[in-house]
């Protein structure tokens, strides 16, 4: 019986044959399109490679705009042997410097106090972190006469129209009884500052 479509005297006598031809003849052709195909696909290839380089530079462009457009700043900052005033008042100010150009801050202060209260009564130790002028909360922990207290407190602020070249960060303390200087006294502020234009 003779394959569909080919009348009887094109028919191979063995079919295996004809499919063997048919592969033979479909790898040759295929090898024979294969340059015209890969010279109509470079242009694509090369518009693509082209786009990505593009793309890539881009991203580039952006990661250098994004870092210019946010800064950090940081203190860390300890001092011994003040004496605690007997109303809130700064026992130590340091200042942060604003980056050209940057008008906005988020600024984070935690302030921790330990003193030594030499008076004859027990007191509170109040203990306050200021961030350019703005206290946080004073907190308080008690003191029994002649006996240690220490207390941390902590600040967030976000500033906005900064236009000067610093801004200023203290420790602030007092006990009622006020208490005299102690060389067991320290006061350390430390604060973390992200500047944005």
């Amino acid at each position: 019986m003779g394959l569909p479509g080919l009348p009887s005297s094109q028919a191979p006598k063995d079919p295996s044959d004809f499919y063997a031809k048919r592969f033979t003849d479909l790898e040759r052709q295929m090898r024979e399109l294969a340059p015209s195909i890969a010279r109509s696909v470079s242009g694509i290839v090369a518009d693509l490679q082209s786009a990505v380089d593009d793309l890539a530079a881009a991203v580039a462009d952006i990661a250098t705009l994004v870092s210019k457009q946010v800064e950090d700043g940081s203190i860390g900052y300890s001092i011994t042997s003040f004496a605690v005033p007997t109303s809130l008042s700064s026992v130590a100010t340091q200042t942060l410097n604003i980056p050209s150009g940057f008008t906005k801050a988020s600024i984070l202060g935690v302030v921790s106090v330990g003193a030594w209260n030499g008076s004859a009564t027990g007191d509170y130790l109040y203990a306050r972190a200021m961030i350019n002028g703005v206290g946080g909360a004073a907190m308080p922990t008690f003191a029994g006469a002649g006996s240690y207290a220490q207390v941390t407190v902590s600040a967030i602020r976000t500033l906005t129209g900064l236009v000067g070249p610093t801004i200023s960060v203290d420790i602030e303390c007092n006990a009622a009884s006020g208490w005299g200087s102690n060389g067991a006294n320290i006061a350390n502020i430390d604060v973390i500052a992200i500047f944005r234009r």
